[in-house]
C-alpha cells in the first residue's frame, strides 16, 4: 500500500471517528436538555425525579422518595402534553396496545399503531391513558416503546402496590386502636376502684 493510500485511509477513518463523536455528544445535549425540562417541571409541582426516561418526544419520571408523584411530558404536532399523576389515588395499572393487520402476496405482519400506559383510579375518576407510541405521528419504526411501556407498567404498578400496603398497614393500626373490649373497660375500672378502696379502709383503720 502506497503512501497516498495510507493517507487516505486515514483522513477517512478520521472523518468517520469525528462523525461518530459529533453524533454522539450531540445525543448527550439533547439528553440534558430533556431531563432538564423535565426536572424542572417536577420541581414547579413539589417533587423531584428519582428514575426517568427519554425517547424521541416524550419524557416520564418518577418520585418514588416522597411524593409517589409521576411526571409525564411527551410533544405531538402543534402540542404539548403534561401531567402530574398522584400514584398514591392510583388502584391498577395496564399497557395497552392497539395493531392492525397487514397483508400482502407472501405474509401477514400485524403493525403497531399505538401503545399506551393506562392508570385506575379510585371511585368515579376515569382511567388516563399515557400515550407512549403513535403512528399517526412517531417513527414508524418502534425505537423501544413498547419495552419502555413494559418498564413503567411494572415501575407504576409497583408503586400502586406500595402505597396499597402501606395504606392497609395504616387502616390496621387504627382499627387496633378504636377497637376496645368493653368488658376490658369494666375490669379495669373494677380494678381501680377496687384499690381506692383498700387505700380507704388502711386509711380508716389506721388515722394519721
Amino acid at each position: 500500500m502506497d503512501l497516498n493510500s495510507i493517507l487516505g485511509w486515514s483522513v477517512t477513518l478520521l472523518a468517520i471517528a469525528g462523525l461518530i463523536v459529533f453524533v454522539r455528544v450531540r445525543n448527550q445535549n439533547r439528553e440534558k436538555r430533556a431531563v432538564s425540562v423535565l426536572k424542572s417541571f417536577a420541581r414547579e409541582n413539589n417533587c423531584t425525579v428519582s428514575t426517568y426516561d427519554h425517547w424521541d418526544k416524550t419524557l416520564i419520571g418518577i418520585d418514588g422518595n416522597e411524593t409517589n408523584k409521576l411526571i409525564f411530558i411527551r410533544t405531538i404536532p402543534e402540542k404539548e402534553i403534561r401531567s402530574v399523576i398522584d400514584l398514591s389515588e392510583a388502584i391498577d395499572c395496564r399497557m395497552a396496545k392497539s395493531q392492525r393487520t397487514i397483508k400482502n402476496d407472501k405474509e401477514t405482519v400485524n403493525a403497531i399503531e399505538r401503545i399506551e400506559v393506562v392508570i385506575s383510579f379510585y371511585g368515579k375518576k376515569e382511567d388516563l391513558a399515557l400515550e407512549f407510541y403513535n403512528n399517526d405521528y412517531d417513527k414508524l419504526v418502534l425505537t423501544g416503546e413498547l419495552q419502555l411501556a413494559q418498564k413503567w407498567t411494572g415501575i407504576i404498578k409497583s408503586m400502586i402496590s406500595a402505597n396499597q400496603s402501606r395504606k392497609a398497614t395504616v387502616k390496621g393500626r387504627i382499627q387496633v386502636r378504636q377497637k376496645i373490649d368493653p368488658s376490658e373497660v369494666n375490669l379495669n375500672h373494677v380494678a381501680v376502684q377496687g384499690r381506692k378502696n383498700k387505700k380507704n379502709s388502711l386509711k380508716e383503720a389506721h388515722p394519721v
